[in-house]
């Protein structure tokens, strides 16, 4: 019974790929090199480009966010400030990926210019994909 409905799950993802996906670049920082004398830190990064992916459609939410010293104190004025996240959906199918690859949330992809950082990372059954949430990251540069 259970491998009928993960073979039908693997139907799904396959349809999904062919008819909605899209090409990312998903990074990952394999080490960190920091020069003590310039203080500049260079990563070695592993880039794995993926033809199709099933990414949904961005959820942007205007979120606000207290200053330490309101929370803290509880003083009558204090600081804060509104910014904008957008989170998406992302699957990916595990043969897009290296033999043995695990995704984790050190990693990154790139999609359409925009960068985005992993929140959270689970494998659907099996391992046959992983599902992820993304999470917007605006003001961080995307690599060139």
């Amino acid at each position: 019974m259970f491998d009928n409905t993960l073979r039908q799950n693997k139907l799904i993802v396959y349809r999904l790929k062919r008819n909605y996906g899209v090409s990312i670049v998903y990074t990952r920082i394999t080490s960190v090199v920091n020069n003590v004398e310039t203080g500049a830190i260079t990563p070695t990064l592993q880039e794995i480009s993926i033809r199709r992916a099933i990414i949904g459609p961005a959820l942007i939410l205007r979120d606000f966010v207290y200053d330490l010293s309101f929370i803290a104190a509880n003083k009558n004025f204090t600081y804060g400030g509104y910014f904008d996240t957008g989170t998406r959906a992302l699957i990916v199918d595990s043969k897009d990926l290296p033999s043995g690859f695990a995704p984790n949330l050190d990693d990154y992809i790139v999609y359409d210019d925009e960068k985005y950082a992993f929140k959270e990372v689970a494998p659907l059954a099996k391992k046959y994909a992983w599902a992820m949430t993304l999470k917007q990251v605006a003001s961080i540069p995307v690599p060139s």
